[in-house]
């Protein structure tokens, strides 16, 4: 089953990205969309440009969803960071 968060856009009408969801059982949705605006947000603050916090909050949002719970499912920085890799 596939889990977390599919995206695509385009920047600024001269680049167009895909980000596709990872393969994750999904026990839990709740927090996930949460997470990825925050994962964002936080990626943006730690200096990632945007393309590589999205990339992030995706990775965050998969993890996300395979916990149960809301706060409880959230990752760390460094647990989405060593994440798929």
């Amino acid at each position: 089953m596939s889990g977390a968060i599919s995206l695509q856009f385009s920047l600024y009408f001269t680049s167009y990205y895909r980000f596709p969801s990872h393969d994750v059982w999904a026990v839990d949705t709740t927090a996930a969309g949460g997470s990825f605006i925050a994962a964002v947000a936080l990626g943006l603050a730690k200096g990632y440009d945007l393309v590589s916090s999205i990339q992030f909050a995706n990775r965050a949002a998969a993890i996300v969803v395979t916990r149960k719970g809301a706060q409880s499912s959230i990752p760390s920085f460094e647990e989405v960071k060593d994440c798929f890799n």
